[in-house]
């Protein structure tokens, strides 16, 4: 399983913008992938922004009032399997 799952996501990872997501969403939510992408312990989700639960399990953080970011959790790896969803 690799990091993304959303092809927005890995564009925003690796350019700064993605179709359909605002540039000043996309900065956000930059800065919260690079947060989780170096998190270790899921204790580290608060600083990426607000963390939930999704019903089907899945792990999740509120990055802007419009988007968050869902993964699965493995500890002492991190998040894997990142997808970008509208709330």
């Amino acid at each position: 399983m690799a990091w993304f799952e959303d092809e927005r996501l890995k564009d925003i990872y690796e350019t700064g913008r993605a179709r359909g997501v605002s540039s000043e969403d996309c900065v956000v939510i930059l800065l919260a992938l690079t947060i989780l992408t170096r998190s270790r312990s899921p204790m580290s989700h608060w600083v990426a922004g607000k963390p939930f639960s999704m019903p089907d399990g899945r792990s999740a953080v509120r990055i802007t009032p419009r988007w968050a970011i869902t993964f699965d959790w493995f500890e002492d790896i991190g998040p894997l399997g990142m997808r970008l969803v509208s709330m």
